[in-house]
């Protein structure tokens, strides 16, 4: 290109550059030199004095134009801060081993009701429970999560001790006091009689003794699982007048197990009472020995 044709084409593209300038927004970051077409290239080195140099600047462009880029980029890198553990547990300490010790003695002196609030779905499901307790289940002595402490008088505490000392001297078949080591809280043993619908079948019978005995009866409940039997309750509890108002002060848990036992020898079929479902989930936390049972009821 002639030397005088050269000056106007560098005051064009100059005030090219000077206008686009112009129209883009002021910014503080460093922007890269975006890649040039052959044509613009050729362009460019023609400007710059000739063509005999042109591969040497066809290179020297392209290093440039992929240089810039790479140079941006790292001068606006941020440096992250180094990984942290966050959720790493901090060393132990002699005053966490305190807190945690503290902690828990306090679980141990401060009693635990969550098992009275479990669900009645969890009250009324019976699946695999109709034959009672397995030979070698012992599950019912973590059932009791918490004994029935009370103080006696010293003529119940002898009455007491007399009903014990009567169960235990008793050979009635199918009967067998399992446990008493608090003298107000006892499991008995029940064996189903032979020919009957509960025949080897084992359940257990609680006894729960109060302040007020024998002028008013003891609580006796089953244990879960309960026979299916039409007076006895999924929650345990025993339709019987002589636990509720025709109790009689000359009776004891003795004949009271041996009336059960009577009851369930007579069953012809396995089954729940009518209202099976609403008394279990209405009679929770109530006392047994308030209930109105009828026994002769048809909706008992």
């Amino acid at each position: 290109m002639p030397r005088l044709l050269r000056l106007p084409a560098l005051l064009l593209a100059s005030l090219a550059l000077i206008r686009g300038a112009e129209l883009r927004p002021l910014s503080h970051q460093a922007r890269s030199r975006p890649a040039l077409l052959p044509q613009q290239l050729r362009t460019l080195i023609t400007l710059r004095g000739g063509d005999e140099e042109a591969p040497a600047a066809e290179e020297e462009v392209a290093a440039e134009a992929v240089a810039e880029p790479a140079a941006a980029a790292r001068s606006t890198a941020v440096k992250q801060p180094p990984p942290t553990l966050a959720d790493e547990e901090p060393p132990p300490t002699c005053w966490s081993a305190v807190q945690k010790v503290l902690s828990f003695l306090g679980s141990l002196l401060v009693p635990n009701h969550n098992y009275a609030k479990a669900g009645a779905e969890d009250m009324l499901d019976e699946t695999g429970k109709m034959c009672g307790y397995a030979p070698d289940d012992e599950s019912w002595r973590t059932q009791r999560k918490k004994l029935n402490l009370v103080e006696l008088s010293p003529a119940t505490r002898k009455r007491v001790l007399r009903d014990l000392r009567r169960f235990k001297s008793d050979e009635s078949p199918g009967l067998e006091l399992e446990d008493a080591e608090c003298l107000t809280d006892w499991v008995i043993k029940l064996v189903g009689a032979n020919d009957t619908v509960f025949a080897g079948e084992i359940y257990r019978i609680r006894v729960r003794f109060h302040a007020d005995y024998p002028s008013r009866p003891p609580t006796v409940t089953f244990m879960r699982p309960a026979p299916f039997y039409e007076h006895f309750y999924t929650n345990g509890m025993i339709c019987l007048d002589l636990l509720s108002n025709a109790w009689d002060s000359r009776l004891d848990p003795l004949a009271v197990c041996l009336s059960l036992q009577s009851m369930m020898s007579s069953a012809k079929k396995k089954s729940r009472p009518p209202d099976n479902e609403m008394t279990s989930r209405l009679a929770q936390g109530q006392d047994p020995r308030e209930m109105a049972w009828h026994p002769h009821d048809d909706e008992c």
